[in-house]
């Protein structure tokens, strides 16, 4: 091989001689170590390319990673240091996927939450019963007043909470389940019911305006209170979640 063997990004995606693919080819089937390092590194690749179609990575990232592979490149075929230059390069990119959101309107948002909770990928920070005691938790936290609804007559008790994010807004986001286990997730966060998108089936109901959206099996209804956006996504019969919705909805509140 010559004195300096292609950037390691290269090595990677293939971007090297017949000459230079045979030489490394050659000393990994004599070097297990090299030949175990090597495996590692073409798995992570492979994880970040199947990343990527998911969400694509930022050009940004993406051009800084290839620079920290070039930078790694020496004059031998693998070393430890190199393995941890990838590793790390691989982390960074595997964290921006992770957590950055998807871009999502608020109804498509609302309701990856309700998903993300009935799957149990999502924990709530705060596990209580008691409207009061979230309320108050969420009212230290947050600089809008929030409103936990008591849900006990219809059979709901509250479960929890936790601080999330609607769409880019900051939200309050609470958990009800029913005695039959059905969930109800409800949020609310800063912001007007006029900025929500197009195809809302919209009623009106004790002078409060509703804007109830589908998606697949879920039904996420919006509305105002006072500057707050309040919104109650489930599973349940549509015409369920909507009478949800009118039972616990106020008029002026959340200024």
């Amino acid at each position: 091989m010559s004195s300096a063997h292609p950037p390691l990004d290269d090595l990677l995606t293939g971007r090297i001689s017949a000459d230079d693919r045979r030489r490394i080819e050659e000393h990994l089937a004599g070097c297990p170590m090299c030949r175990a390092e090597w495996e590692r590194l073409t798995a992570t690749r492979e994880l970040l390319r199947r990343s990527s179609e998911a969400e694509p990575v930022p050009d940004h990232v993406a051009a800084a990673v290839s620079s920290a592979l070039r930078r790694a490149s020496r004059p031998v075929v693998f070393t430890r240091r190199i393995a941890i230059s990838i590793a790390a390069a691989a982390v960074v990119v595997i964290a921006v996927l992770l957590l950055r959101k998807p871009t999502e309107d608020p109804p498509t948002g609302a309701v990856h939450d309700l998903q993300s909770i009935t799957a149990g990928s999502a924990s709530l920070e705060l596990r209580t019963a008691d409207t009061k005691e979230m309320q108050k938790w969420f009212n230290a936290r947050l600089d809008f007043p929030t409103r936990v609804f008591d849900f006990g007559m219809m059979r709901y008790q509250l479960i929890g909470g936790r601080i999330d994010d609607v769409a880019g807004h900051r939200s309050a986001l609470f958990v009800y389940r029913h005695v039959n286990g059905a969930l109800v997730v409800c949020q609310m966060y800063r912001g007007r019911t006029d900025e929500l998108p197009r195809g809302a089936e919209r009623r009106t109901h004790d002078g409060i305006d509703f804007f109830i959206y589908q998606r697949g099996e879920a039904t996420a209804v919006f509305w105002q209170e006072g500057s707050v956006v309040c919104v109650l996504a489930s599973a349940i019969p549509r015409e369920e979640a909507i009478s949800l919705a009118f039972a616990k909805a106020m008029k002026g509140v959340g200024a």
